[in-house]
């Protein structure tokens, strides 16, 4: 009787703190990020493999509605409209579930009920939205279900699904909250070369002096740096038809190649009536806003840009001006 007891006991104190301590099958995971005040969020539960194949075709069959998760239904939620791989999405939250096709791409569908489980999944005709996405083998493995945001920019991000050796991206689109892509006849007033100085900008002698006392080795290199300064250079501005960008073609860029971290160019972006910034470029697409200057343009009598004045966005201060060439 009191082994009996003893056990009794051990079972009530122990069992629930061991039942607290165990993984379970699939592990809630909650995915954030925020692109250009668009917020993302990706709620889902993280099954394993553990040695299951295949898991499109077998563990999962082809031709039905299954949520790229367990459990409980994958949600996606947005603060701001986006588009994903060109559908219209609404800002809001929706349960997200894939439709498997064995041939030709699977199908991505949101719906409005975010509280359903796994099981039953809903119908296709049912979908508040759906896209079209193409699944991808790849030879790296991934174990435990994984969503991602990979390759952001500022314009967007690719959403990553990976499961096993299967890869499926889905292109995100979000708003940059800026004019950036711009109609011919918009920017012809701005098209052309330019000579731009940029001697006002050339550091204090107390501070070359800092630099160069910091630095005693780099001697050749701050010369360098200081004399271009002194140095007037070519830029000129060229509407791309394909984007729709204003490129900034710099002097030394004209014949460039990618450099070693993706970035190459930079393109003007409209921040206000006659205000403008300069937003970095990675593969022809704005990767990043700048928001250490803006750019305001001088007319002719004509409505023609003649005059360009580059201000400090925090003092103000004049860092460049350049001047139209005109050929």
């Amino acid at each position: 009787m009191i082994r009996r007891i003893l056990l009794v006991a051990f079972a009530a104190f122990f069992l629930p703190h061991l039942a607290q301590a165990q993984v379970a099958g699939s592990e809630d995971s909650v995915l954030k990020q925020t692109i250009s005040g668009t917020d993302i969020t990706i709620e889902y539960s993280r099954p394993s493999v553990r040695g299951r194949d295949p898991l499109f075709g077998g563990l999962e069959k082809w031709d039905h509605v299954w949520t790229p998760g367990a459990n409980m239904a994958t949600t996606i939620k947005f603060s701001k409209d986006v588009k994903l791989n060109g559908t219209d999405v609404e800002a809001g939250k929706y349960s997200m579930w894939f439709h498997l096709v064995e041939a030709g791409p699977w199908e991505l569908m949101l719906h409005p009920d975010t509280t359903k489980g796994h099981l039953p999944a809903p119908k296709m005709d049912e979908a508040y939205a759906t896209a079209k996405i193409q699944p991808q083998q790849k030879a790296d493995f991934t174990e435990t279900l994984l969503w991602n945001v990979e390759h952001i920019r500022a314009t967007g991000a690719t959403l990553e699904f990976r499961w096993g050796n299967t890869l499926v991206p889905i292109d995100l689109k979000v708003e940059l909250g800026y004019k950036y892509a711009f109609d011919k006849a918009e920017v012809a007033p701005f098209e052309g070369m330019w000579l731009k100085d940029t001697s006002m900008s050339r550091p204090p002698d107390s501070t070359i002096a800092q630099i160069r006392k910091g630095n005693p080795d780099q001697s050749k290199m701050i010369d360098e740096w200081l004399a271009s300064f002194d140095t007037m250079s070519k830029v000129e501005l060229a509407h791309d038809e394909n984007t729709g960008l204003l490129m900034i073609l710099e002097e030394d860029e004209n014949e460039a190649e990618y450099n070693p971290d993706g970035f190459y160019g930079s393109a003007l972006i409209q921040r206000g009536e006659g205000i403008f910034a300069s937003g970095g470029l990675m593969g022809g697409e704005i990767a990043f806003a700048g928001d250490w200057s803006f750019w305001e343009f001088e007319f002719d009598e004509n409505g023609v840009a003649q005059v360009i004045v580059e201000r400090n966005s925090e003092t103000d201060e004049i860092m460049s001006r350049a001047t139209r060439i005109n050929e």
